[in-house]
């Protein structure tokens, strides 16, 4: 797998080295960022064929939740939408069911 395979399913970043978003929309740089993570970090757990533990939490707590349907053919990875439900709940300092529908239309304003 390339990083270009995983580049088609971020909506934010395309592979650049700077946020084009900093200073101009505070949401779109964090989710700019976090499909940045989201995509070197795949990339080096192929390259190590390792497992990702931090991925596995991230996708144990989006189903605990009920999020596994959620958007699910919308051509995102669970992994990416399970990554941006994690940072959304840290980000609000609540607890993960608290963040559910909050979550729901935040991803749906940016990723739709």
């Amino acid at each position: 797998m390339k990083e270009s395979d995983l580049l088609q399913y971020c909506r934010y970043y395309k592979g650049e080295r700077e946020n084009p978003y900093e200073g101009k929309d505070q949401n779109k740089m964090m989710l700019w960022l976090y499909e940045r993570t989201w995509v070197h970090d795949t990339m080096a757990v192929i390259a190590r064929g390792d497992v990702n533990a931090s991925e596995s939490r991230n996708l144990d707590e989006y189903t605990a939740v009920g999020l596994a349907e959620f958007e699910n053919a919308d051509g995102v990875p669970i992994t990416l939408k399970s990554l941006l439900f994690n940072r959304y709940a840290q980000g609000n300092m609540s607890s993960m069911m608290d963040c559910v529908e909050p979550f729901k239309k935040f991803y749906k304003r940016y990723y739709k």
